[in-house]
């Protein structure tokens, strides 16, 4: 934002909103130097790194549209990640609902490029596969098959590689599996420790 001064008074000047092009020409700039920009390490060097890059996207997006400030962009950026973050969030919510019909979530391209920029971490969470509500995974998915066999030959495969028990044979005296080799040495050190 630009501060005029009028008699010792700073006043902040409203930048134009930017059209859709605007946008997608810097996300697209950005999305050349992503690796620098969200890059988390906060240390003098990377910020100085960091700075230096906002700059040359300012310089780039003159070429095409009116200058615009490193800073201006750099609030951009930061305000349109959130809202990108808002956006794949009411798209995931959306997703969850029951009963079909039309979606009141629009597609926005601004805001998929965004979300192909940005790290997915920060955007959907890390993926817990005990979590009801999270990316579900397919029999295909665990074990890499491709359309070979049946559901039930997948079934039959993860059984004898014993990555799922056959519950029909479970009874109450298996119920508690030993203690495995590198928990034992976990348990055997930090009892040494204390």
């Amino acid at each position: 934002m630009n501060k005029i001064n009028k008699n010792n008074a700073s006043e902040t000047v409203r930048q134009p909103i930017l059209s859709n092009d605007q946008k997608l020409l810097l996300i697209k700039l950005i999305a050349e130097y992503k690796e620098i920009l969200e890059n988390k390490a906060t240390d003098k060097v990377s910020a100085k790194k960091k700075n230096s890059t906002w700059k040359i996207i300012a310089e780039k997006y003159a070429e095409s549209y009116e200058p615009k400030p490193s800073d201006s962009i750099i609030v951009f950026w930061r305000n349109i990640k959130t809202k990108a973050r808002k956006y794949s969030s009411a798209l995931k919510a959306e997703a969850m609902k029951t009963g079909g019909g039309k979606t009141s979530v629009d597609n926005d391209p601004v805001m998929d490029a965004v979300l192909g920029v940005i790290h997915q971490a920060t955007v959907r969470g890390f993926i817990n596969k005990y979590d009801n509500d999270g990316d579900s995974s397919t029999v295909a998915d665990i074990i890499n098959v491709e359309d070979e066999g049946s559901e039930n030959d997948v079934f039959e495969y993860l059984l004898s590689n014993q990555q799922v028990r056959d519950w029909a044979k479970i009874d109450p005296s298996n119920l508690k599996s030993k203690i495995s080799a590198p928990l034992k040495a976990n348990k055997h050190n930090s009892i040494l420790h204390t």
